[in-house]
């Protein structure tokens, strides 16, 4: 079986849309600094984070073997960490805290989770270019986000 991987954006795009719509995005101006102190980092982010969004829609996502369907759970397992985190986020009072506070031993879930399932996507896509991509994105969000987490 296989599919556009369109599909794959909208159980990460529709949290963050809400977070858009209902939160207050601005960050406080002393954790701003410390990140533009790492600005070629957020550079590469930034650029990432687009990537992340833009490049699946030019993919086609195969599940014909069991190695498709190991990399299947393990999308399923990310994607449930991450609501699990934007739940708490959401229960929470939309507190910014909890957008980076660790859940049970996992550290900024809202930052490795997608990072797992997009590169779980980069297997079932058989794409080692949206792999490396990830890759990328996935250093600099994490590590920033844990920047970000020892100042909120």
């Amino acid at each position: 079986m296989a599919f556009s991987g369109i599909f794959i954006l909208i159980p990460i795009a529709v949290p963050n849309l809400i977070w858009v719509l209902l939160s207050d995005r601005s960050p406080r101006p002393e954790v701003q600094t410390r990140i533009n102190k790492l600005r070629g980092l957020a550079s590469i982010e930034a650029v990432g984070r687009v990537a992340v969004m833009v490049v699946p829609v030019f993919l086609t996502i195969h599940i014909e073997s069991r190695m498709d369907e190991a990399g299947l759970a393990v999308a399923g397992v990310a994607l449930s960490i991450y609501y699990a985190g934007w739940i708490r986020y959401f229960l929470g009072k939309r507190v910014g805290g909890l957008l980076f506070r660790n859940l049970g031993f996992i550290p900024v879930p809202l930052a490795c989770s997608p990072v797992l399932y997009f590169l779980a996507i980069s297997v079932l896509a058989r794409s080692i270019v949206f792999g490396v991509i990830t890759a990328l994105f996935g250093f600099a969000h994490i590590y920033l986000c844990l920047k970000r987490s020892s100042s909120a």
